[in-house]
């Protein structure tokens, strides 16, 4: 481990930032003021580099103590150090449990440790006792070797404390190989400080024990003076104090789509504060496996609106780096042109809030910019000043109005509106019965559906449709806004027949329905209205089952445009009903190929299903026709075009060949119950 991983210095008088309990601090000794942050489990205090905390002096042990933080708390346990080490003045002995601000004296030094956040004055307080008591000397002052200076400035001397050999009897056999010391001359020296000592503490004995008795004899009697009782230090007992969750430090990596956003974070479970905005990296300290809540705040200044974007997450031990995304659910709305004097309007209801409308005016609008806006349906509006009486009267009026919705398949909405434009809205005209002449002011525009433009203004709408009787009415758009009608148009006497007989099928009453049909031909009915009774009658002999009757009335309704594919699609049921597939997908192939509306090739792909469940068909066709066709290498018999039917799942090859053209050769993959017409075009053989 590093040094600057191991220690945090302050320069004295300090405040202690960055680091945050629980760690030791030197109070007494050289380097005073450093600090060692501690981690859970065992913290080894000595002299060597791979100790936790290093104290880096002849005073200390190579492996001098413990740290630990175990069930009960913390905990301190000698090593079998030469000099032994010291809690609060008591010497270790055995695995001894210590608190918040216990001193721990280890050779020279006296460092203290911290578990709770308290000021700097409380934290390098130092008791009013001699550190003597502690059970070293002070001999004077030395400058700092070069194994110490790392840990203050460099070159400044720094006090230190005579002590005994701190080293173990291996440790100094060890050294005395390295010094080439001889033994003999070790122990002679251990002999002499032992005598000196000895000597020292006879005199110590006779002066403060046996001298006194002497003097008091020879003395008066002196009033003795009362002095304040030394309070003994104890190592406090029973549970410890909680321990703070360890912290590991992580980086943030927050990223926003679809736009930069605003990152508000609180560690500390707080109120939550700006950190930056996106793409954001940024170093914080967590505790692992707990839950934190982050959110990100999307601004929309255009329509006045901010949308919140809330995550919570999880950090491992071991984890560094963690990817924040947020998201929000938003569109674009852009503007390509307006109409001058036009002002422009909107009314939102956004998907998180549906229920309540936000009238918003777009002002400073840049065009073709594109305006974010959350997810939700809008209504916009262009309005224009309006004379109204005199000059000096003006109402603002609406003369553009639209609908829009954005959402996740239809994330952008644009808006071109034009001078030209604004005069014309969009219409959508529909009659029962489709196919029906549509006028306005007598001028044809089309046929129903309609679905194009209209003049703004006062118009006449007339839909006019053989068999039926014509519908007019009037109608007024002064405002640009889309204009949508179903117009049911009244049936002749023919039609009103047939129409009886639609209800009577709808109730299953056939006899009924056929009564009513024979009636409408002898009400001069249009070709329509005599094509769609003869449609309806081949289904209620269909559904009788009378198939010849049924197949007759279908082929003579063909031959009407509105009911010829419905007459083929009706021709395949007759002759399916009869187990004549091959005969029924003829007509059906006609209905696939040429027919437009959906309803009838709905109605297809449900006859196709009942002749063949599990078979294909593949209608081949070729420009020019007459060409022959290998399936799978195998011959068929009849040219293009060709109608294969019965084909199972899977890959079949295709290779069509006609004299004076190139071979052509494909690669069909099938898969169950399906239509696959192909059309091949040859190329011919270069002269």
């Amino acid at each position: 481990m590093a040094d600057a991983d191991k220690t945090i210095l302050f320069g004295e008088g300090d405040k202690p930032t960055g680091l945050k309990p629980p760690y030791v601090v030197i109070v007494d000794g050289p380097h005073t003021g450093a600090r060692f942050p501690l981690k859970e489990g065992i913290n080894i205090i000595g002299r060597l580099d791979e100790c936790h905390v290093v104290l880096d002096d002849q005073s200390v042990s190579r492996k001098h103590l413990e740290l630990n933080l175990e069930a009960q708390g913390w905990t301190v346990n000698d090593l079998q150090s030469k000099n032994g080490s010291f809690v609060n003045g008591a010497l270790v002995e055995g695995s001894v449990v210590i608190g918040h601000k216990d001193l721990v004296r280890v050779g020279i030094y006296t460092i203290r440790l911290i578990t709770q956040e308290i000021d700097q004055a409380e934290e390098m307080e130092v008791p009013s006792q001699d550190v003597g008591e502690f059970g070293t000397m002070m001999v004077g002052e030395r400058p700092v070797s070069g194994e110490t200076a790392r840990l203050g400035a460099p070159g400044k001397p720094q006090p230190t404390r005579e002590v005994t050999s701190p080293h173990s009897p291996l440790e100094e056999e060890e050294m005395s190989k390295v010094t080439g010391f001889p033994k003999v001359r070790t122990w002679v020296l251990y002999g002499t400080l032992f005598v000196v000592v000895l000597a020292a503490g006879l005199y110590f004995y006779w002066q403060t024990v046996l001298a006194p008795g002497t003097k008091e004899e020879k003395k008066p009697k002196e009033t003795p003076v009362a002095t304040k009782p030394i309070e003994p230090q104890t190592i406090p007992l029973g549970p410890p104090e909680p321990v703070k969750p360890q912290t590991v430090p992580v980086f943030l990596d927050c990223v926003a789509n679809p736009f930069p956003a605003t990152v508000r974070f609180s560690a500390e479970g707080g109120e939550a504060k700006e950190i930056g905005k996106t793409p954001l990296k940024v170093n914080v300290d967590l505790v692992p496996n707990q839950s934190y809540d982050i959110e990100a705040q999307f601004e929309m200044p255009e329509i006045q609106e901010t949308y919140t974007s809330k995550l919570q997450f999880q950090v491992s031990p071991d984890q560094s780096t963690l990817p924040l995304l947020f998201r929000a659910p938003l569109g674009t709305i852009k503007v390509t042109s307006l109409p001058r004097d036009a002002a422009l309007y909107l009314e939102a209801y956004f998907d998180y809030n549906r229920f309540q409308g936000k009238p918003i005016k777009l002002q400073n609008l840049v065009l073709n910019k594109p305006i974010y806006a959350p997810f939700g349906r809008y209504i916009v509006e262009l309005r224009q000043l309006k004379q109204m009486g005199d000059a000096a009267s003006a109402i603002e009026d609406i003369v553009f109005h639209r609908e829009f919705v954005l959402k996740e398949d239809q994330p952008t909405y644009v808006l071109e509106v034009t001078e030209e434009g604004l005069q014309q809205l969009p219409a959508e005209i529909r009659s029962i019965p489709a196919g029906a002449d549509l006028f306005v002011d007598q001028k044809k525009i089309g046929q129903t559906p309609f679905v194009g433009t209209i003049p703004v203004g006062k118009h006449t709408l007339t839909v006019r449709k053989d068999g039926y009787f014509e519908s007019t009415e009037e109608f007024t758009a002064d405002v640009n806004t889309p204009f949508k009608k179903e117009i049911v148009l009244k049936t002749s006497p023919a039609g009103e027949k047939i129409n009886q007989a639609k209800a009577n099928l709808n109730q299953e009453l056939y006899q009924e329905a056929v009564q009513a049909l024979s009636d409408s031909f002898t009400l001069n009915p249009t070709e329509r209205e005599t094509a769609e009774a003869r449609y309806l009658l081949g289904n209620v002999y269909l559904t009788l089952k009378d198939f010849q009757k049924a197949y007759g009335y279908y082929d003579q309704a063909k031959s009407h445009d509105d009911f010829k594919y419905w007459a083929k699609l009706g021709m395949a049921n007759v002759l399916s009903e009869q187990k004549m597939a091959t005969q029924a997908l003829v007509p059906l192939v006609e209905v696939f190929l040429n027919a437009k509306e959906e309803a009838v090739l709905r109605e297809g792909h449900n006859i196709l299903r009942k002749i063949s469940p599990l078979r294909s068909v593949v209608y081949i066709q070729s420009e020019p026709a007459g060409a022959i066709l290998y399936l799978n290498d195998k011959k068929l018999e009849q040219t293009t075009p060709i109608l294969l039917h019965e084909m199972g799942l899977g890959s079949y090859r295709v290779r069509l060949e006609k004299v004076g053209f190139q071979p052509l050769d494909l690669t069909l993959n099938l898969t169950v119950n399906e239509f696959n017409p192909v059309l091949a075009k040859l190329k011919p053989i270069p002269q």
